[in-house]
């Protein structure tokens, strides 16, 4: 199994070179997943309670280069956080619109800076 995602992330990644000029488009994605685990004592019997907190989170985006160097987007992000013996989870869903500019410096490196201002919609 190990292999078919090295193999995976391989062909993606030399699949994916961007371009950065005018006219290009630009896809890609992040997936996370996180466990938090915090311990709280009460200051007057110093019991102690544990929670565990998993969660999942997906965010694929699409970007255009408008001019060269210079790409707009559109970002979604879905969140799932649950806490371990919990029955029910929190769902977080975003839309956001962004901007990257690329600063070129060789033909294999572009640093760049991106923001992004979204909404979101959460339900419990």
């Amino acid at each position: 199994m190990k292999k078919l995602f090295l193999f995976a992330a391989v062909i993606f990644a030399s699949a994916s070179y961007a371009q950065t000029e005018k006219g290009n488009w630009f896809a890609g994605s992040d997936l996370g997943l996180s466990y938090t685990s915090e311990t709280v004592k009460e200051k007057n019997d110093g019991k102690g309670s544990e929670t565990t907190v998993s969660t999942l989170k997906f965010t694929p985006n699409v970007n255009y280069f408008v001019i060269d160097n210079l790409a707009v987007g559109l970002g979604l992000e879905y969140t799932n956080s649950k806490a371990k013996g919990a029955s029910d989870s929190e769902n977080i869903f975003t839309i956001a619109p962004n901007a990257t500019y690329f600063f070129p410096l060789s033909a294999n490196l572009a640093p760049f800076v991106g923001a992004k201002v979204g909404y979101a919609m959460a339900s419990a």
